[in-house]
Formats: structure tokens, C-alpha cells, sequence
């Protein structure tokens, strides 16, 4: 189980930053363009910003996801934890 919640988490993480959060940084910046030119309200704008932090604090939930898993896992197969290492 931890192995598997290790890969999902490392997919995911490859997934958000692949993908998912250049387009929100490529969403947000043409709000922005948007929104100086007068096109666009501060709303649209706002949501852009919005949605990109919502992705990056789900890619950092997912890396603190994989680290959890790794830890499991090594105290499955008998190792220590990098907190228990430095002890």
C-alpha cells in the first residue's frame, strides 16, 4: 500500500507540474494581460491566481504524501527515517 501510495503521489506530482500548473501560470499571466488592458474584471483575474495556488499547494500535499511513504517504507524494511539518522 505504501508503495503505491508512493508512486501515485510521485505520478501526480509529475502531473501538476507537467502540465496543470504551466497552464494555470499561462492562464493567470494572460488574466492578467487581460485585466490591465481592461478586458477582463478583477474576478477573472482573482480566479486565475486562485486556481494556481489551489495547484501548488495540492503538488506540495503530494510530495509531503510520497515523503510519508517513503518513511513507511523504510521502517517496513528495517531502515531509518532521515529525522532518526540524524539523531
Amino acid at each position: 500500500e505504501a508503495i503505491y501510495m508512493r508512486d501515485d503521489s510521485l505520478r501526480r506530482i509529475e502531473f501538476y507540474e507537467s502540465a496543470l500548473i504551466p497552464r494555470a501560470e499561462d492562464a493567470l499571466s494572460a488574466s492578467l494581460s487581460s485585466f490591465s488592458a481592461g478586458k477582463s474584471s478583477a474576478i477573472e483575474l482573482l480566479d486565475a491566481q486562485r486556481t494556481l495556488l489551489e495547484l501548488q499547494r495540492n503538488v506540495q500535499r503530494s510530495y509531503a504524501s510520497a515523503l510519508n511513504a517513503n518513511a513507511i517504507i523504510s521502517r517496513i524494511v528495517g531502515g531509518t527515517t532521515p529525522t532518526e539518522s540524524s539523531q
